[in-house]
């Protein structure tokens, strides 16, 4: 038997571990990089991707993670997420919008492809540092979002800001999203850092525009805040308050503004709050006409330009014009019937008793971030918005990541 040089297997240490690095060193980019650049969600998923591919063939387990894709579509979760994506492309045969439901069609099947490609290559590279370098990113991008915000004039522009306060409702919405892990981590060696820090993350979330990561950082705290008391028992409640979200939207949108208090909806303005329960009822009265497939993939951002609205108020018409209803599961059944409603609903379900097998300790951060996304998506973005994809996807990759093994194989 020949044994390895040790000069090779040096060199070969040496690569592992520069790629090992640059991997934590995307992780550490993530935030402040949306704080400049609201869409780089996607390149953020390729660039982490590189780095894990690299540190895989350093180590020489490449194999490792082809296998576990491999795997994973044996799995009848893989099954049904194909069988999603399949009808989701094949709508764009019966939306108004062909053209454009194509084009987002084939994104979310690429992004789709690449996240499932970057958790593959996250599984197989477990990292003992993710918690100083999700501090890290944290922190700067809350500094760099508070320095957006107070900026004013020549000072914003040296520094290469946007005039416009509303492009920073992104970086507000990693903030929350990538806290929950972040802070858990940061609190086992230091809690005074981890409330300096939740401190500093909250200050740049709330002096932003963007009240869905406002209520989103509300919502993710009650619920980690229950988790203490019993994780496993929360989770299974809020994952089932999820699925059925999914499958009762359209019936219960509709009494939005009904059970929110008069004076929050003064509080928080028409053009925010009312105004999006004027547009989902709106959206949802039109469902009941195509309830089964949906008026295709799209659809939603040319219907007040169809003959379906050309019979409609004109207040209706123009609530129809905001090109999606700001509701992904909304949107879902809008565009993709009872059909698609149900595949979404079988996939958050499938989400949710995966997110189980993480270790206990992780378990109450995890929920509170799909607590998280899952407001944020009922309230805010277009649902096939590769960026928020690819965002929630890097979000996902760094859970994956934690050093501590899942109790059972993803």
């Amino acid at each position: 038997m020949v044994s390895e040089p040790i000069g090779s297997k040096h060199r070969t240490d040496q690569g592992r571990i520069a790629w090992e690095q640059l991997s934590l060193g995307v992780i550490i980019l993530i935030l402040p990089v949306i704080v400049f650049a609201r869409e780089a969600s996607p390149l953020l998923c390729v660039l982490l991707l590189a780095t894990l591919v690299g540190a895989a063939f350093s180590r020489g387990n490449t194999d490792d993670a082809i296998e576990t894709l491999r795997r994973w579509l044996g799995h009848r979760q893989a099954h049904v997420l194909i069988a999603a994506l399949a009808f989701l492309s094949l709508s764009v045969l019966w939306s108004p919008a062909t053209d454009h439901g194509a084009v987002h069609a084939f994104r979310i099947v690429m992004v789709a492809v690449l996240i499932a490609a970057v958790l593959a290559f996250s599984s197989i590279n477990r990292q003992d540092n993710i918690g100083p370098a999700l501090a890290i990113g944290l922190a700067a991008g809350a500094i760099l979002l508070l320095a957006k915000l107070v900026a004013h004039g020549d000072a914003r522009h040296l520094l290469g800001f946007s005039p416009d306060q509303w492009r920073m409702n992104r970086a507000a919405v990693a903030l929350v999203l990538f806290s929950p892990l972040a802070l858990l981590l940061l609190w086992r060696s230091s809690r005074t850092q981890a409330v300096a820090l939740a401190a500093l993350c909250l200050t740049a979330v709330f002096l932003s525009l963007s009240e869905s990561a406002q209520l989103a950082a509300l919502v993710a705290a009650a619920v980690w805040v229950a988790s203490a008391l019993n994780p496993i028992a929360v989770h299974r409640l809020v994952g089932a308050g999820m699925v059925t979200a999914v499958l009762a939207m359209p019936f219960v949108v509709r009494f939005a503004n009904d059970v929110v208090p008069a004076a929050i909806h003064e509080r928080v303005g028409y053009g925010v709050l009312t105004i999006r329960g004027e547009i989902w009822t709106v959206f949802a009265d039109l469902i009941p006409e195509r309830p089964l497939l949906g008026y295709g993939v799209e659809a939603s951002k040319v219907i007040a330009k169809t003959p379906t609205a050309a019979g409609l108020p004109e207040g209706s018409r123009e609530l129809l014009e905001f090109t999606h209803p700001h509701n992904a599961p909304l949107q879902v059944w809008f565009e993709l019937g009872f059909v698609g409603a149900l595949l979404a609903a079988i996939l958050t379900f499938f989400a949710v008793r995966a997110m189980e097998r993480l270790p206990r300790e992780y378990l109450g951060a995890a929920t509170a971030t799909a607590a998280a996304v899952f407001t944020i998506s009922t309230v805010s973005h277009g649902a096939w918005q590769s960026w928020w994809f690819c965002l929630v996807g890097l979000v996902a990759a760094t859970y994956v990541m934690l050093p501590t093994r899942p109790e059972e194989p993803l």
